[in-house]
């Protein structure tokens, strides 16, 4: 990948959490490292994730935040691909 391809993006999804994220990105064709990085056919992502209180509850909200590195086509089409997957519906 050169330089000028290259591009880094951070996706944030609300209610999905890291184990879950890891999950998406091994369908959409990712390998876990050592380190925890996931690596697919010409991208890279971290995953790290926080679980948040919500106002005037006893609740806790995940956010889970995915750093994805490749081309920029790559890049645009695998986080278009990861918000369907972490759509949810309302009820």
């Amino acid at each position: 990948m050169n330089a000028v391809n290259a591009a880094n993006m951070v996706l944030e999804l609300g209610g999905v959490q890291p184990a879950l994220a890891v999950e998406y990105l091994r369908l959409l064709g990712g390998q876990v490292a050592p380190d925890g990085t996931v690596c697919g056919p010409g991208w890279t992502a971290r995953v790290s994730g926080e679980s948040y209180p919500v106002p005037g509850s006893r609740l806790r909200v995940d956010r889970v935040r995915i750093a994805l590195t490749g081309p920029q086509e790559t890049v645009t089409a695998l986080a278009n691909r990861l918000r369907l997957m972490a759509l949810r519906g309302g009820g």
